[in-house]
């Protein structure tokens, strides 16, 4: 089943739309793979010629504006981090990249960003009002967008995005043409890794307002590619001018459209492109892998847990909690449902800076006699009385996902239903708050470990669709969110990390892969969380 990509590139206001996208990426072409992740073979310089044409097999639509892109689809955020520029680096920590510096009042309250000296691809100058342009751009997209929803830390946010009272972000200050003032509601230490998604890449405002819903089809980037044209199924790019086209790689790049990731994969095979992404199909993934190598098969920051429902009676008990996430074999049913492939073992996705490397050691490991232990303390040492309550969309590796889950659940006793929904149906009830134990996709949209712990689960955000409410946790966080200092900060996000797992909010089962293969040519290729790669490292061979 692919992403409902379409509808999610469209604003509709519905709840959560933005979260709710990422269940479908356990059935996307951003599959697992048995095969273990390794560096790129050693490539030499011989041959090395600068510039050339990188030509990258793309499956489906591509959204060429970061307003429209959808952080599950890989195509589509490689195509926006090239096209444009974010005020900072895709880095934990980030750099300044657009702007050229970031300055914080004490309370990490209010922050002062000072631009470069940089223009668009049409020589017009990035301005100040071109980023507050584009950030409330994002937030009026409110649910619909997982980048917009990210910036409720941005005074102003609730009047110009949930309740419409408001034009514009009141946080959001020009003071001159290089420079802004951005007042958030909470202190927030890592203002510049958020804004350093590819999702936030600047765009101009006069030509977004002259173009209106067709800005995508001709953009004017602020990055290392401008757009040239498109020819049939293939958009073109090359180089920008200035300092941003500097550092960029190959001379020209060229996004080659197909139907689907099979035929982009077939391509690469013949030969007609340097990159794509492998069919999901294990046999495919394995085959792949040995063909052409799995350096470039590496963790991606979406990740499939399900979700306990702390409003739900029958889980108000931490024992029974705990005893579910005790009873169920994760990391057995990863390497059967999903190839074998990156178990999730925490909260925070693999490969963020500072997140544990096992947060699950302890907290959520799998031990019937710990299960059943728990279940005799609730129950009185006679039988299970509360029937959990699976819930899940109608997708084939879900189905095999909760029967797993069923037989694990059994084993020690617990009885077990299934409410199994049609995909459109689930992505409105998963929100609703009526789910008991339920599967829920997240992707965080920078590699930090705040993406994957404040949203979902600080007390009343809105994507908190678990609906925990712990002192501590807040507690925390808050305090993670306020201090800048990386170990400490890292330190306190894994003290909530832990004490969520603990309470049973959640289970974590499998964090998903880009699994992509590069031609010999295409030399330097380093890959990062979000799909996206350093274009600035590559080089072409003859």
């Amino acid at each position: 089943m692919s992403p409902p990509a379409v509808e999610a590139r469209r604003p509709n206001g519905r709840r959560l739309l933005a979260a709710a996208i990422a269940l479908a990426v356990a059935a996307s072409a951003v599959g697992c793979s048995g095969a273990e992740e390794s560096e790129p073979a050693p490539t030499t310089e011989a041959g090395f010629r600068p510039g050339g044409t990188l030509r990258l097999g793309v499956a489906g639509s591509t959204a060429l504006d970061p307003a429209l892109a959808v952080p599950t689809e890989q195509a589509e955020m490689i195509a926006v981090d090239l096209l444009y520029d974010s005020l900072a680096t895709d880095a934990n920590p980030a750099e300044p990249d657009l702007a050229e510096s970031f300055q914080p009042s004490e309370d990490h309250r209010r922050w002062r960003i000072v631009l470069r000296d940089r223009a668009f691809a049409d020589g017009s100058p990035i301005t100040a009002e071109d980023v507050k342009f584009t950030l409330e751009r994002l937030a009026r997209q409110g649910s619909a967008s997982l980048a917009g929803t990210r910036l409720d830390i941005v005074a102003g946010y609730e009047a110009l995005a949930v309740e419409r009272s408001a034009s514009e972000l009141s946080g959001v200050r020009v003071l001159d043409q290089r420079t802004l003032e951005i007042d958030l509601g909470v202190s927030y230490t890592q203002l510049p890794e958020l804004l350093g998604s590819p999702l936030y890449g600047i765009v101009p405002r006069a030509a977004v307002q002259a173009a209106g819903d067709r800005f995508g089809d001709q953009p004017v980037g602020s990055g290392p590619y401008r757009f040239v044209g498109r020819d049939g199924s293939v958009v073109r790019l090359e180089r920008a001018p200035g300092p941003a086209g500097e550092a960029a790689g190959p001379d020209t790049v060229e996004l080659v459209g197909f139907d689907t990731v099979a035929d982009s994969y077939a391509a690469f095979e013949e030969g007609r492109v340097d990159w794509s992404l492998v069919p999901p199909e294990r046999e495919t993934l394995a085959e792949a892998a040995a063909k052409y190598g799995n350096g470039a098969f590496r963790s991606f920051g979406a990740e499939l847990w399900f979700g306990i429902n702390q409003h739900d009676p029958a889980y108000a008990d931490v024992r029974f909690r705990r005893a579910i996430v005790a009873a169920i074999d994760r990391e057995g049913i990863a390497r059967r449902v999903f190839a074998g492939r990156l178990p999730l073992r925490g909260l925070v996705a693999a490969g963020v800076q500072g997140a544990a490397d096992d947060a699950c050691a302890t907290a959520c490991a799998y031990d019937l006699d710990e299960a059943r232990a728990l279940l005799a303390e609730v129950f009185g040492g006679g039988p299970v009385t509360t029937t959990v309550v699976l819930d899940t969309y109608d997708d084939p590796s879900q189905i095999e996902l909760i029967e797993a889950i069923t037989a694990d659940l059994q084993a020690v006793g617990i009885p077990v239903e299934h409410r199994v929904k049609p995909f459109e149906e689930y992505r409105s009830f998963v929100v609703s708050g009526e789910p008991d134990v339920f599967s829920f996709g997240w992707v965080g949209i920078n590699p930090t470990q705040e993406a994957y712990l404040g949203p979902p689960f600080l007390s009343g955000s809105r994507d908190n669709v678990v609906g925990v409410s712990s002192e501590a946790v807040d507690a925390a966080i808050t305090r993670a969110r306020a201090t800048p200092e990386a170990e400490a900060r890292d330190s306190l996000y894994r003290e909530a990390e832990q004490r969520l797992l603990g309470d049973g909010v959640a289970i974590p089962v499998v964090q998903l892969m880009t699994n992509q293969v590069i031609a010999p040519r295409v030399n330097g290729f380093a890959g990062r969380l979000d799909g996206t790669f350093d274009v600035a490292s590559l080089w072409l061979a003859d």
